[in-house]
């Protein structure tokens, strides 16, 4: 692989922009309506920038009277957030832009406003922890994507996907196997191992397999590609000597994987040989991306036995999930070296209110690379961690309290 000098770009990515004022949205949100207009899924040749200028341009009076906002992001959806009282004239707007693409065939059917394939409608009020999942996802996104356009690769489409299935399915996945403790972790207790988290490292996957792929190209594809590895992971976990037969597991998979036929001879096969407590993590951009759709699985995974934790909550998104409504057991936080600083001008006292709303033995502090981590889940009430910090009070001794860690 060819490398190339990164270039250089000083304006803020439209996703950071479009993430960042979301996040103000949070004390405002009640009269606000948020449009994302999903544009990626067009045909290429009526995405060009020619086309993405016209269709911006078409909500430029009605935002100016308004005071509005648009974003056009880096692959193309728009998104647009409005007062309450805006939102039946830029639906109108919408409609004249599906008419604009006439033809192609996300527009095809006729458009009674109503959410469909083309674009959907937030009512922030309500769906506010779904549209900033939306937002988030695509900031990360856009950032795995910025930070591979240094390199010389190809953008993952179909047929590439197609050669890496086949690729896949002479692949051997055990060595790409990896393993990391979920652990309670009291002031002055002993730390105390709850799950191990058993999944395929994607990194290695790449680095091994397609090195020369832009996997996050396409955020569909890359999801396909992912029900593909779970997949792989649910045929590794049947196999002997491949997990701890001993104590809690836990593994991460995307919605579409319980609810699949695979899911289905996997549960048969390892409920045959073990009863095992199994944790089952989902992503919460795929929990919001159809919630009807996730609280099937969900109930499917109860009704078998096993527990549900939400995924990829950050500071913020945290506050607004709801875990029993959800009917998960756990959900899981991720750690950053910011995270204390970010917390504090939210409001700690709001972020400790949301875990005592969750319950403090049902939150999970992932990410864990420092002591300070620890110490800012004691802080908030979070009594359960992840990471490598973890791992290695482990591995230097099982019986290590955390007063001893800290001299």
């Amino acid at each position: 692989m060819l490398n190339s000098v990164p270039r250089v770009d000083l304006r803020p990515r439209p996703e950071r922009v479009l993430s960042e004022y979301a996040e103000r949205l949070a004390r405002s949100r009640r009269d606000r309506v948020g449009f994302w207009l999903h544009l990626s899924r067009l045909r290429p040749r009526n995405r060009r920038p020619y086309h993405m200028r016209v269709a911006a341009s078409m909500f430029e009076p009605t935002l100016r009277k308004f005071s509005g906002q648009l974003f056009q992001l880096s692959n193309c959806d728009t998104v647009l957030i409005v007062h309450e009282s805006t939102a039946d004239e830029i639906e109108e707007v919408i409609n004249r832009v599906r008419q604009l693409f006439q033809g192609d065939p996300l527009t095809a059917g006729s458009y009674k406003g109503q959410n469909d394939s083309f674009s959907t409608r937030y009512r922030l009020a309500e769906l506010y922890p779904q549209f900033l999942s939306m937002c988030e996802a695509s900031l990360e996104v856009a950032e795995l994507q910025f930070d591979s356009e240094a390199d010389e690769i190809v953008p993952l489409d179909p047929e590439r996907l197609a050669e890496i299935e086949d690729t896949l399915a002479q692949q051997e996945f055990s060595s790409l196997l990896r393993h990391e403790y979920i652990c309670a972790i009291k002031p002055g207790a002993q730390v105390n191992p709850m799950f191990t988290e058993v999944y395929l490292s994607l990194t290695d996957f790449q680095t091994r397999l397609v090195s020369d792929v832009d996997l996050a190209h396409d955020r569909w594809l890359f999801r396909y590609l992912t029900e593909i590895l779970d997949s792989k992971l649910l045929d590794l976990l049947l196999r002997d000597g491949t997990i701890p037969m001993k104590g809690a597991i836990s593994v991460g998979l995307n919605v579409n994987v319980l609810l699949s036929e695979t899911f289905d001879e996997f549960h048969t096969l390892f409920r045959s040989r073990t009863q095992q407590t199994v944790m089952f993590q989902l992503q919460k951009v795929d929990v919001y991306a159809d919630v009807k759709r996730y609280i099937a699985a969900c109930e499917v995974a109860k009704q078998r036995g096993y527990a549900i934790c939400i995924d990829g909550l950050n500071n913020l998104s945290f506050t607004f999930v709801n875990r029993e409504n959800l009917r998960a057991d756990l959900l899981r936080v991720h750690w950053n070296s910011n995270m204390d600083n970010e917390v504090r001008r939210g409001g700690v006292d709001a972020f400790r209110a949301a875990v005592k709303a969750a319950h403090p033995e049902r939150v999970i502090l992932s990410g864990c690379s420092a002591k300070r981590a620890i110490e800012f889940g004691w802080s908030v009430g979070i009594t359960i961690f992840q990471g490598s910090y973890v791992d290695n009070l482990l591995s230097k001794n099982k019986m290590l309290t955390l007063s001893r860690a800290r001299d």
